[in-house]
């Protein structure tokens, strides 16, 4: 019964969403209007970075405007940018994403949620919201062929332009939507120079050492529900350690991740000096994060790349790294990519932990390979590349 419900909504869905693009069809393109959306509430990362460069920067004859999830919350949009916020699930959001000339997304047509037959059929410019260095899409393990084939023909079939960081992540990108790499364009990621700019400034000094622990979302389940400290431990323990040590940790779990944002709730409620709960409903946008951060741990998530920006020492959790890769994949060559210790117990969790005091000095060299890598530019001009490519197709 539960299964026929779900069928019955999915199906509805479906109907309203072809019902909604049926009525826009008579409706023509306003030249020059680019319209931005995000789901699930969010407002951050590479859509929000360059959505406020346009607002400030765009040229004449450009219209930019961000279609707001019924979850975002009001006290999340700045007050100079809310006059450009216009409710998705209203008459005028319709009217908006009918007349576009260009759609801007980060994750995925989802982002325009019962819109989404509607923007398909405007030009599609993916941001993307990371610099990619595990499988997805085309190439994701626990894709089968069904799903592979879906992907391609509902989703980055309709992409007219992708940006990339580098020369390697564009070819890459490439090979995991199917897209006609000269559709694909090394600009530098958007949400990068608020980064670059940071890292132009001398940071002011603290007796704390603040760690940002952002693990990635796995497809099956951990031992313990969650992902953060995997090793034997007692709470109490780490946080007289962290207090001893200065060290304290921002904690970035996963939203998908339920078992970790329940964890770290628990761990903020026990000891709030050295554990910060810094998930997406308290700090939505990480890059706030990594201006503020000393280091970094992670496992397979591609933030420790961000971080190399600003030359942030990285450890890495990667106890459980062959069952990812069975079960997800990874791009690259996993030790060629991770300048920094693969940590798998706790004795060398604390170590790599007061290692970033003195900013990890002996993983230098390879933290420049791996920047080298993944940054075309190392600059603070990613949205005005970006914007310029924007605005010749919205134009055009």
């Amino acid at each position: 019964m539960v299964r026929l419900v779900r069928v019955l909504r999915a199906l509805s869905r479906k109907v309203f969403e072809k019902a909604i693009f049926a009525f826009s069809l008579p409706m023509p393109n306003e030249k020059g209007l680019v319209v931005f959306s995000m789901s699930r509430g969010r407002y951050w990362g590479n859509s929000r970075a360059l959505f406020e460069y346009m607002v400030e920067n765009a040229s004449p004859g450009i219209r930019v405007v961000w279609l707001s999830d019924p979850a975002l919350p009001a006290d999340k949009v700045p007050i100079e940018y809310s006059n450009r916020f216009v409710s998705r699930h209203s008459l005028r959001g319709w009217f908006l994403c009918a007349r576009a000339q260009l759609v801007v997304l980060s994750h995925g047509l989802g982002d325009f949620g019962l819109l989404r037959e509607v923007a398909k059929r405007k030009k599609v410019f993916m941001l993307w919201h990371a610099i990619t260095t595990k499988y997805c899409g085309l190439l994701d393990e626990k894709f089968d062929q069904v799903r592979k084939a879906q992907y391609r023909e509902k989703e980055s079939i309709f992409y007219g332009w992708l940006i990339t960081s580098s020369d390697i992540d564009r070819y890459y990108s490439a090979s995991y939507t199917g897209m006609d790499v000269n559709n694909i364009a090394v600009t530098g990621l958007p949400r990068n120079d608020q980064l670059f700019r940071e890292g132009a400034r001398e940071k002011a000094e603290s007796e704390w050492v603040s760690i940002l622990y952002a693990p990635t979302f796995r497809d099956y389940p951990v031992e313990g529900g969650s992902v953060f400290f995997p090793f034997p431990h007692n709470p109490e323990e780490v946080a007289e350690w962290a207090r001893s040590a200065h060290v304290r940790f921002f904690l970035r779990p996963h939203p998908n991740d339920t078992g970790s944002v329940e964890h770290v709730r628990a761990l903020s409620g026990l000891a709030p000096d050295v554990f910060l709960d810094e998930g997406g409903g308290n700090t939505p946008d990480v890059m706030d994060l990594l201006v503020d951060a000393d280091g970094i741990i992670t496992d397979y998530s591609s933030i420790y790349v961000d971080g190399l920006a600003l030359d942030m020492p990285v450890a890495f959790v990667d106890y459980d790294r062959d069952r990812y890769t069975e079960m997800r994949g990874l791009a690259y060559d996993y030790n060629l990519i991770t300048p920094g210790p693969k940590v798998r117990s706790w004795p060398e969790f604390k170590q790599a932990c007061e290692g970033m005091a003195s900013s990890a000095k002996e993983w230098a060299e390879q933290r420049e390979f791996v920047r080298q890598m993944f940054f075309k530019y190392r600059d603070a001009n990613a949205c005005a590349r970006v914007s310029a490519l924007i605005e010749a197709e919205a134009l055009r």
